[in-house]
């Protein structure tokens, strides 16, 4: 049977409603009586993780990338702004 509106309402603006939802979480008992749920929980749990560590792998690449930019074109006698302008619009002065 369908809740009535209200008490759907009710239901999702309750705080303890998510409580109760990640203390489950945490009880293997709930994912034994459950098991597709289990799945999509270590999916999803996998899925943050692993964007987090592609963003922190892409901006200490792109940090490095920069400050070799920065390195060689110091080395070249080239200002470092011209460089990080560079880096920024596409476009190398000049050319």
């Amino acid at each position: 049977a369908l809740a009535h509106p209200v008490e759907t309402v009710k239901t999702i603006l309750n705080p303890k409603t998510y409580i109760e939802s990640v203390a489950q979480m945490f009880n293997p008992k709930y994912y034994e009586e459950h098991p597709g749920l289990a799945t999509l929980n270590t999916g999803s749990n996998l899925t943050i993780v692993g964007g987090v560590v592609k963003n922190v792998l892409l901006k200490t690449a792109t940090k490095a990338g920069i400050n070799a930019a920065l390195t060689e074109a110091a080395a070249h006698g080239i200002e470092g702004n011209i460089v990080t302008n560079a880096l920024r619009t596409g476009k190398v002065p000049g050319f």
